[in-house]
């Protein structure tokens, strides 16, 4: 699980930066809690470099659709309580998100939802719970579902 959440962490560290919103703005200053902020302009640097990266994705065509990543981990049993009493139920079924992928391994739990948010723009959220750390990648952008599907399928 570990290797899939640090694979996961990786490819969206190539992506863009989320406009940075009142969740990001409120995690950044708490004891053991990791902020990561990547601007749209890191993402167009980044995209054209991405075309000779070999993997099965295709990163080049997923980072042009992307407008805006956020990384929030809680490091401790304490600042990961701390991140998801801030996240609270915001990205839930209830809050309009619809579920993509779930998985859970012992005690840790990973989901992916997503939802639209405006005209042709889409928010994914990747959730992941362990006992000891809470992580939260927020990307949004033009990419659709069926974009994620189409770029991932073998080049």
């Amino acid at each position: 699980m570990k290797k899939i959440i640090f694979l996961l962490l990786t490819l969206s560290c190539c992506f863009s930066g989320f406009a940075q919103g009142k969740f990001f703005e409120e995690c950044e200053n708490i004891p053991n809690v990791t902020t990561v902020y990547v601007s749209q302009a890191m993402m167009k640097m980044v995209s054209g470099s991405l075309s000779g990266v070999n993997s099965p994705i295709n990163l080049s065509g997923m980072a042009r659709k992307i407008d805006s990543l956020v990384i929030v981990n809680g490091e401790t049993p304490e600042a990961a309580r701390k991140v998801e009493a801030l996240a609270g139920d915001n990205y839930s079924t209830a809050k309009g998100y619809e579920l993509l992928m779930k998985v859970t391994e012992s005690d840790s739990k990973m989901r992916i939802v997503y939802k639209s948010i405006g005209q042709e723009l889409y928010e994914y959220v990747l959730v992941v719970n362990e006992p000891n750390e809470a992580s939260y990648i927020i990307i949004t952008g033009s990419l659709t579902p069926e974009d994620v599907q189409t770029y991932s399928k073998k080049r």
